[in-house]
């Protein structure tokens, strides 16, 4: 193993073992979470994913890790899924702003749609990158 992937899974194993002493009183309240943490577990646990990258480097929870309840599972999962152009997950309509019913046609530039998690990952990487090049252009020269 890499140093890189040493330090990156010795970062992980330090925030996981925060959440657990944190959250272990509240862990019996939530009757999927097995379930829920192995899904995410499972995101990418055949290769680590690419540093730095918009759709994955943020703060807001990947789509359908939480159990969705049994209404939504009946609602949408008879339209099937689709992939999401940031993170590239398949997903079922209830991830997405856009209908499937709908054709989802191209814009100039798009490779497909964002579900609800890359679109505010994309957001934030968006106003991050307007507020670093604002402080840049407001840097005085010396």
């Amino acid at each position: 193993m890499t140093i890189s992937a040493l330090d990156y899974s010795s970062f992980k194993i330090v925030q996981l073992r925060t959440l657990y002493t944190t959250y272990l009183d509240a862990i019996s309240k939530y009757p999927h979470i097995l379930v829920e943490s192995q899904r995410y577990l499972d995101l990418y646990k055949d290769e680590r994913p690419p540093a730095n990258i918009w759709f994955l480097d943020h703060d807001v929870l990947q789509q359908e890790i939480v159990e969705r309840p049994p209404q939504i599972h009946e609602r949408y999962d008879a339209m099937g899924t689709r992939v999401c152009a940031g993170c590239r997950r398949a997903l079922h309509q209830d991830s997405f702003r856009d209908s499937f019913a709908r054709r989802w046609t191209l814009r100039l530039g798009e490779h497909g749609r964002l579900c609800y998690t890359c679109t505010e990952a994309r957001r934030k990487s968006d106003a991050r990158a307007s507020s670093t090049r604002w402080d840049r252009q407001m840097t005085p020269i010396t």
